[in-house]
């Protein structure tokens, strides 16, 4: 019977158990706040978005950060420093909130436990699961173009490992039914922009380019003549170059072409991301579910 039941659960997709892996995070969450109360998850989720805040903002203002060498920081540094500068400034707040919590200011809103301490709990562990998926869809991101330049620079077909995790962590997060939820509160539109920063990235390669090209899914989006221009567009190449990734994903042209409404669909897809990993890596496609 044990054999039977190990046999189950080998068999059940990694998508189900990043759902169960989610659903277990907040029920472990909601049995703490129904016992100790919802306040201290309340006061985390705050530290965690401040730390978030400043982690975005070192991201997304690097040049201003970290001066000029921004540019050509390779993806471990960027992302090192930027998680730094988070947990710096979560720290700074759980120092700050543990001075107003001598004074009792943080016990005039009480515990809040039991059910409705329980049932309030959703939304920090919803805010801590969201900001986590998130955290992993960039980095992950980040690290699959990577992964596309060494292809298309040495003809590589084994990224770092580190980087190969990551990204395949979040293919996996991904194709889960909360990997699904989290891509429709995404406010930044970050599959269809990341797609096609990767297919611009390869798009000079000479091997790559007959298969891409004649491939029903990402040939359609090669044959728009605004992804031609982009491909030709010296800011883009030079990021390119320069491997500068975080900067190519949040370049104005990529976004406002990810945006076009014939072409969001396309690269919104998920079978165009399979496309790409089977043609660029050899890489057989995962199942969805």
């Amino acid at each position: 019977m044990l054999a039977d039941v190990t046999d189950a659960f080998q068999r059940l997709p990694t998508s189900a158990w990043v759902t169960g892996g989610g659903a277990a995070f907040m029920a472990f969450l909601g049995g703490l706040a129904f016992a100790n109360g919802v306040m201290k998850q309340v006061v985390n989720m705050l530290c965690v978005a401040a730390g978030v805040g400043v982690a975005w903002y070192c991201f997304r203002h690097r040049g201003e950060v970290y001066g000029a060498s921004a540019s050509s920081m390779g993806t471990d540094r960027l992302v090192g420093f930027s998680a730094v500068a988070g947990l710096i400034a979560y720290g700074l707040c759980r120092v700050a909130l543990g001075v107003l919590s001598t004074f009792g200011i943080l016990k005039i809103f009480g515990s809040m436990s039991g059910w409705k301490g329980m049932a309030f709990s959703i939304i920090p562990s919803g805010f801590l699961l969201w900001v986590s998926a998130m955290a992993l869809r960039l980095v992950g991101n980040l690290y699959g173009m990577e992964g596309v330049a060494s292809v298309g620079r040495e003809g590589a077909r084994i990224q770092s490992t580190f980087g190969s995790l990551v990204n395949d962590a979040r293919r996996m997060m991904e194709k889960s039914s909360i990997g699904s939820l989290i891509t429709n509160l995404d406010p930044f539109e970050m599959r269809p922009t990341a797609n096609l920063a990767r297919l611009l990235i390869v798009w000079p390669d000479q091997r790559l380019w007959p298969a891409l090209a004649s491939n029903p899914k990402t040939g359609k989006v090669y044959a728009h003549p605004k992804v031609a221009e982009l491909g030709f567009n010296a800011a883009v190449r030079g990021a390119i170059e320069k491997k500068d990734f975080a900067g190519l994903i949040q370049m104005r042209e990529v976004e406002t072409v990810a945006g076009y409404p014939d072409l969001h669909p396309l690269l919104s897809d998920v079978a165009l991301e399979d496309a790409m990993d089977q043609i660029i890596y050899g890489r057989a496609p995962n199942p969805k579910k």
